[in-house]
């Protein structure tokens, strides 16, 4: 009786690396991530490195723009990963290690800027700039070797405001005391709606705002209202609202509301009112 018959499987074989596009890839079956076979054609390598997930790759920025007397920073806080393209066309994938920082100086008054990251010889470098962002805020608008990691406005000094990031969310030191102007204050009404500007980058559809309302006079003569609402729509987005003999004490609330046209509206019925601060906006 014949016994068992023996085939010889080899799970694992190297793969040397294609030296040209077209060439077969190919990985064996076996534990976790290569868990099954395949095989297909390398391609387009150039194409892929330059635009799929590795150029221009960002992961979770923090920063911070800091205050010390009159002197303003852009502090680069973290990131968890950075791949930028260096001006020999290379990519490299960079880590923060200490922090990086930007002093912020010669800034024009009441202005939008746009902090961009690059290859500086294997280390972030970090700059201020007059470009906006490219619609997918990856890169500075025509530049593919700085990569987009935050924005900041001046005040009426040229002084930048001070703020925190985290991610795209962004958040002002809310109450702080050495602005220039009132670079944050959007506005008021009493007794008619109103569209004022959000004071946000002209690539943000989302504003964080905070509303305080009030009465005129005394108590109200019949129901009131008074908020903040997307322009254009009917109802408040944040609402308050009297009825007759209400005590006229003053109401503050914050809320998030989209941003039409780079604008809110603030809206209240006769006898109140609403003043609207930004508090933050989101990209």
């Amino acid at each position: 009786m014949p016994g068992p018959s023996l085939t010889e499987s080899r799970l694992f074989e190297s793969v040397t690396a294609p030296p040209a596009d077209g060439d077969d890839v190919a990985v064996s079956a076996g534990a976790a991530p290569f868990r099954d076979n395949f095989m297909q054609k390398m391609a387009a390598r150039d194409s892929y490195l330059f635009n799929g997930p590795h150029h221009g790759f960002l992961d979770h920025v923090r920063a911070e723009v800091t205050a010390s007397g009159t002197d303003r920073t852009w502090v680069l806080r973290g990131v968890r990963a950075f791949a930028a393209e260096q001006t020999d066309s290379s990519i490299n994938r960079l880590s923060l290690g200490a922090g990086a920082s930007l002093a912020l100086t010669g800034l024009s008054a009441s202005t939008w800027y746009y902090v961009y990251g690059f290859n500086n010889g294997g280390v972030i470098g970090l700059e201020a700039s007059l470009t906006t962002p490219d619609g997918a805020l990856r890169f500075s608008s025509g530049s593919g070797t700085r990569v987009y990691l935050g924005c900041f406005r001046t005040d009426t000094a040229g002084r930048a405001i001070p703020m925190v990031q985290n991610g795209r969310h962004y958040t002002f030191r809310d109450g702080f005391t050495g602005l220039s102007g009132t670079p944050l204050e959007l506005g008021s009404t009493s007794g008619a709606p109103v569209a004022v500007d959000a004071r946000v980058p002209p690539h943000v559809n989302v504003a964080r705002v905070r509303f305080g309302t009030g009465l005129v006079g005394g108590a109200v003569s019949s129901t009131r209202s008074a908020g903040v609402r997307v322009v254009g729509d009917v109802n408040l987005t944040g609402i308050h609202q009297w009825r007759t003999t209400t005590s006229p004490e003053a109401h503050f609330d914050c809320t998030d509301i989209v941003v039409v046209g780079g604008q809110i509206e603030l809206a209240g019925d006769a006898e109140v009112f609403v003043v609207a601060t930004l508090l933050g906006f989101t990209e």
